[in-house]
């Protein structure tokens, strides 16, 4: 069965249309990406021009080592490569034609080639299939995967990645990323919890605006949002007027905090903030 998802068309004052997809990742990468080729169907069907993705959107792993596994290389020099017949990218294809599918109809819609019920996480690029995704559906996406190539903490190569925001233009485009610089080290032993992202993600050093047609992006990642500094500089300095917050907030942290934290930094910076969720 295929990752479940929903996705909310919201209108903006300047009349653009963003979708903001929530979904219910997993660790199969060509399931994540099917259940985003058909959101991106429906918000084309919406009227949308960007769509916005969660955090992990691509791939949650059960482990720190699943993750450094699964972790892809990103340039956003790399052009996008077209559907050649034959060749390794054949999933892509399917991506494109569900796509296609449920921009048409309201049906649950998902179209499989016949060898793809054979490929695993190895033969699957999500960079290469968000590339595919905006491109057939005209969309600019927001989205967050695990980039290779972080510096580590104890010495071993490859043994953390980064968490990187990507913004696709329509022609399937990487225009702009961001790493995730605050990361989420929590530890309350009295609950028995002890979280430690760091141990496996490097953190990021650069803030990131782009422009894009919803309007001045500002962007940043899930427990990001609890450092309202960040966002004044983001609005501020950067110009920001929306500000994107993708996220997989734990549930207990999410029903105490998340709409509250989104609201703050809403009311603070006097903008919009858009915050797609698992």
């Amino acid at each position: 069965s295929i990752s479940s998802f929903r996705c909310q068309m919201v209108v903006l004052p300047n009349m653009k249309v963003a979708a903001i997809a929530q979904l219910c990742s997993t660790s199969n990468k060509l399931k994540n990406l099917h259940a985003i080729a058909r959101c991106a169907g429906f918000a084309r069907r919406g009227g949308a021009s960007m769509l916005l993705l969660p955090e992990c959107c691509g791939f949650i792993g059960s482990n720190a080592n699943e993750t450094l596994q699964n972790a892809e290389e990103i340039s956003t020099k790399v052009p996008y490569r077209e559907y050649e017949e034959n060749s390794h990218d054949d999933w892509c294809l399917s991506l494109e034609l569900t796509v296609i599918e449920s921009a048409r109809c309201d049906n649950d819609v998902i179209t499989v080639l016949s060898d793809e019920m054979t490929l695993t996480n190895e033969n699957i690029s999500l960079i290469q299939g968000l590339r595919a995704i905006a491109r057939k559906s005209g969309l600019y996406i927001s989205g967050n995967v695990h980039e290779k190539g972080a510096p580590s903490c104890d010495g071993q190569s490859n043994s953390r990645v980064h968490n990187t925001h990507l913004i696709f233009d329509d022609n399937g485009q990487i225009i702009t990323k961001y790493r995730k610089i605050h990361l989420f080290d929590v530890s309350i032993p009295s609950q028995g919890i002890n979280l430690c992202e760091s141990a496996s993600t490097a953190p990021g050093t650069k803030l990131v605006v782009c422009e894009s047609p919803l309007g001045k992006l500002g962007l940043s990642t899930c427990y990001d949002v609890r450092f309202p500094e960040m966002y004044h500089e983001l609005a501020e300095t950067g110009g920001a007027d929306i500000l994107l917050v993708p996220s997989a907030f734990t549930v207990p942290t999410g029903k105490a905090h998340w709409h509250t934290l989104l609201r703050a930094r809403a009311i603070e910076n006097q903008c919009y903030v858009l915050a797609a969720a698992q």
